[in-house]
């Protein structure tokens, strides 16, 4: 589909979500008055609006993703509904916020600069209820990434920006700067100076600064996880958005923004 027509799909779409709309709005009005006519007004609006939002994501956001993501890289899978193999979270101490429902989707494998990349986005929440009501926190949401790398170490290092109990040894480096804004946690003191050399946490530093939202990092065997919970989902599509290029755009900087921490942290285990 040429952009041409995808321009076509995004102004056709929009129009029904409107009249979809326009219709719940009546229908709910309507409704207050003559129950029989406003219920279905606003049931049609209501499957209306849902349709054209699907079909802008299905026809325009996931085809727009994979041609941004073709600028990217020469080799590369997405899948819009798929994510990591969930047991992965449990197996790999990132110091998450307690959380128990777990979401994930736009996962994405490439290669990137002679390593394989995994991302996705992810969204953990807290769900607890009081008896009464059910209430639900999200205590994440952003990108998770998998980058492998090919330091040696044997014992996984975490590093978190803020403090959580974990049954990991808390480690201090050499840095009381560093110390002051991160935590460290491994079982093993050796693995963590190796990994976090004064060019490492210089580089996690300017990670955070860059990420400016609380970030999580993982190094283990062979491979670099890390996530930053910058309450943003990547390839979505904002509604408001007009043109072809508008999203292309957008898609553009939630790349241009992974790869640039993701640069940080592979420099520093040079």
């Amino acid at each position: 589909m040429n952009e041409k027509n995808l321009n076509e799909v995004i102004k056709s779409e929009n129009r029904k979500r409107l009249i979809g709309f326009i219709l719940i709005a009546v229908g709910f009005i309507g409704f207050m008055f003559t129950p029989i006519v406003g219920a279905p007004l606003a049931i049609i609006g209501f499957f209306l609006s849902i349709s054209a939002t699907n079909n802008l994501k299905n026809k325009v956001g996931n085809t727009l993703a994979k041609e941004v993501l073709g600028e990217y890289f020469d080799d590369f899978t997405y899948e819009p509904e798929g994510y990591f193999n969930e047991h992965l979270f449990d197996d790999v101490d990132m110091a998450f916020p307690g959380y128990n429902r777990l979401s994930a989707n736009d996962f994405i494998q490439a290669t990137y600069k002679d390593h394989k990349l995994k991302i996705c986005d992810l969204n953990l929440e807290e769900v607890y209820n009081d008896g009464k009501h059910t209430h639900t926190t999200t205590v994440f949401q952003g990108p998770f990434i998998e980058a492998t790398y090919d330091k040696d170490i044997k014992t996984p290092v975490t590093i978190a920006k803020d403090k959580f109990t974990l049954f990991k040894k808390s480690i201090d480096t050499e840095s009381e700067e560093f110390n002051s804004r991160f935590n460290v946690y491994s079982d093993s003191e050796h693995d963590a100076f190796f990994i976090l050399t004064p060019h490492m946490m210089e580089r996690i530093a300017k990670v955070n600064d860059l990420a400016g939202d609380d970030i999580f990092i993982n190094f283990n065997l062979g491979k670099l996880y890390f996530a930053i919970d910058n309450h943003h989902n990547n390839f979505e599509l904002d509604m408001s958005q007009k043109s072809v290029d508008d999203i292309k755009q957008d898609f553009k900087k939630d790349m241009d923004y992974i790869l640039e921490v993701l640069d940080e942290l592979l420099e520093g285990l040079d």
